[in-house]
């Protein structure tokens, strides 16, 4: 039998032992929708509107694609179920102002000490903003509130991908109660008599 073949044989034998041993990659976590079960705002008005005027950027600083939950999606979820209509006539609008998510490479540190320590790797940047505007039978705004809310997270050089969407999960999670925090603030004290 000619060498090479052998060779050949073995090296393929050899591969293909190897393959069989890895295991396979993990599944990618998968995280439940993020919704919004504290009381609804009830307003005098006959229907709520939920406008998206963020357009994601698909470029890179944005990394809105990597997010356990699209933010967009989290502020309209937001928009649906924090407001309620409860009046007979007008609109209360919420506009998605902003939606984004970015991540920044870090600079790392060099020299000897730094070779036995997880330096920061990537700061995420998660910036969210709406208004809340009632209208009035022709369109015109009687009443309006806005709140904007950014929460950061840096990741270390050692953090699993599965670590890593937790914690920006539960960034999520934070911003929007920190925007939710705020714009019921802002409704609670400037929509009289629309507030019900």
């Amino acid at each position: 039998m000619n060498v090479k073949i052998v060779r050949r044989v073995l090296l393929i034998g050899g591969m293909l032992a190897l393959a069989s041993c890895q295991s396979p990659a993990p599944a990618p976590q998968s995280f439940p929708d993020l919704h919004f079960s504290a009381a609804p705002l009830r307003l005098d008005v006959a229907r709520i509107e939920v406008v998206d005027r963020y357009h994601p950027v698909l470029d890179p600083p944005h990394v809105e694609e990597r997010l356990p939950v699209p933010l967009p999606h989290v502020l309209e979820n937001w928009g649906r179920e924090r407001f309620q209509a409860v009046g007979s006539r007008g609109t209360a609008v919420v506009t998605v102002d902003d939606a984004s998510a970015t991540a920044t490479p870090l600079p790392k540190q060099q020299g000897f000490s730094a070779q036995f320590t997880a330096q920061a790797d990537t700061r995420y940047d998660l910036h969210v903003a709406a208004t809340v505007e009632i209208r009035d039978e022709r369109g015109f705004p009687v009443r309006s509130a806005n709140a904007k809310a950014d929460h950061s997270y840096t990741t270390l050089e050692d953090v699993t991908l599965d670590q890593r969407d937790r914690e920006l999960y539960r960034i999520e999670s934070e911003v929007m109660a920190d925007l939710d925090r705020q714009i019921t603030g802002e409704i609670q004290s400037g929509f009289s008599p629309y507030l019900q």
